[in-house]
């Protein structure tokens, strides 16, 4: 009879203790948004291939911290940035961040614990990069 009443409690007992006071998780995401006229793609470390089109966003990377949020430099899974363009059978380096510059990120937060990096791609900014 025991075991019977520690089934049914036992449910109880686990799910109040999920509910304690834990620190708080920042989640920062980082996105690339073509505003560009051309068609991007973005290869990964892991050599997958994402095309962004001319209008479109894409995610790049996630990284969270207990005490603050973290800029694109400070990431680990965003250590460097290549863009290429899509037109043509060889891929063309249009635009590159090797080291991450976050003065070129632009910075929202949605919620207290939420925000992202958004690396709006333009025109003018790949014209800037011819080069780089």
């Amino acid at each position: 009879m025991k075991k019977i009443w520690f089934i049914l409690i036992a449910p109880f007992l686990l799910a109040t203790q999920c509910e304690s006071d834990e620190d708080p998780v920042f989640r920062t995401e980082y996105y690339v948004q073509n505003d560009s006229t051309i068609d991007l793609l973005w290869i990964t470390d892991e050599d997958r291939e994402f095309l962004i089109e001319a209008g479109a966003r894409q995610f790049l990377s996630v990284a969270s911290d207990s005490e603050a949020f973290i800029s694109p430099s400070q990431s680990r899974g965003l250590t460097s940035l290549v863009l290429y363009s899509s037109t043509g059978s060889d891929n063309e380096v249009v635009y590159s961040q090797e080291d991450i510059q976050d003065e070129l990120w632009t910075f929202s937060s949605s919620t207290t614990c939420d925000a992202e990096y958004v690396l709006f791609i333009t025109n003018e900014l790949l014209d800037s990069n011819a080069g780089f």
